[in-house]
Parts: structure tokens; C-alpha cells; sequence
């Protein structure tokens, strides 16, 4: 955890080490439902400009639609709409991150995370490329397009590449 906010790969590796399973993913409200009702809460992502920040998301209303949220900023819990929340942030996912103890991973069974395939390779090119292997962020990164050509996660691990390599051109080419 730092100042200016924690990488998401440095997040999930953090967690990793220290006994957790974790499991990246993209909000869905069936998703959400699935892991709450297993009595699982889990980190929601939200994306602004120039900002972003995680929250638990802790419950949700059926009959009004919303998502209770547990906000490290704010003394109490409060309520979002959660189609709304989950269209304003459909650019980044969002991105939700799960967490159980490695012994309680029959928690996550049969629960269906979408893109977690995905984010699992966008964390291996991540990590990758913090240890400076270019050469197996490259491959990650490869797989991750084969897997789902032209995917938000997709761009984002070839803009880490282009971003690490200093290379603006194919940086730029990935900001479109």
C-alpha cells in the first residue's frame, strides 16, 4: 500500500504471499450476487479521472437494485444503484478482486467470475514486467490477445509493455 495509490499486481501478489487465494474479475451484478450469498464480500474498483479507488462491496438490496458498499474513506456503509455503477464503470471493468483463505477456496466453486482468465494473464504480464522478464510479459501478453483480441485487458497489458519500454509511438497507438 502506498501514498499514490497500489498497482492492482502488486495488490494481489501482497495477498498471495500472505496465505489469501485471490481471484480478479469483472463486476457483474450475477457475480456479485453469487459471491455475497456465499457470504463472501469482495473489492470493488472504481475508475474516475486521474483517480481511482477500492471499496468492499458488503450486500445488496434485490428489490432496490443496489449494492451496499463499505468505503475505507467514509464512517459508514452506503447504498449504489447498481446498474448504474456498473455502466458508468464499464471502461474498467470494473475490476473486483476476491479474497478467501488458500484453505476456504471451495467458497469460489461453481462461482462464475467473468474475464478472470483474462485478468490472470494481465497479472502475469504485470508481474513480469516488475521483475523486468520482458520476455515473459510479452508472452503473457500475447496469450491474453490470442485469448481475446482486441479486450480492454488486452490493450492495457500491450500499453504496460509500450509504457515499459519507453516506446510512445505504441503507447500512443494503444491510447485510442
Amino acid at each position: 500500500i502506498c501514498h499514490d495509490g497500489t498497482l492492482a499486481h502488486s495488490e494481489r501478489a501482497w495477498a498471495q504471499e500472505n496465505g489469501w487465494l485471490t481471484r480478479e474479475f469483472r463486476v457483474t451484478l450475477e457475480a456479485t450476487k453469487a459471491l455475497l450469498d456465499r457470504g463472501v464480500p469482495f473489492c470493488l474498483t472504481t475508475v474516475q479521472p486521474a483517480n481511482a479507488h477500492e471499496q468492499a462491496v458488503i450486500g445488496y438490496d434485490d428489490w432496490r437494485q443496489s449494492l451496499l458498499i463499505r468505503d475505507p474513506w467514509y464512517r459508514n456503509r452506503y447504498e449504489l444503484v447498481a446498474e448504474s455503477l456498473l455502466e458508468s464503470q464499464a471502461s474498467s471493468g470494473p475490476r473486483g478482486m476476491v479474497l478467501v483463505p488458500v484453505d476456504r477456496e471451495s467458497l469460489l466453486s461453481g462461482v462464475t467470475l467473468p474475464d478472470a482468465a483474462l485478468y490472470d494473464l494481465l497479472h502475469g504480464c504485470d508481474r513480469a514486467l516488475a521483475r523486468h522478464d520482458r520476455e515473459t510479459a510479452v508472452s503473457q501478453a500475447a496469450a491474453l490477445e490470442a485469448a481475446a483480441p482486441g479486450h480492454r485487458l488486452a490493450w492495457q497489458a500491450l500499453r504496460a509493455i509500450a509504457a515499459y519500454d519507453g516506446n510512445t509511438t505504441a503507447l500512443l497507438a494503444r491510447s485510442e
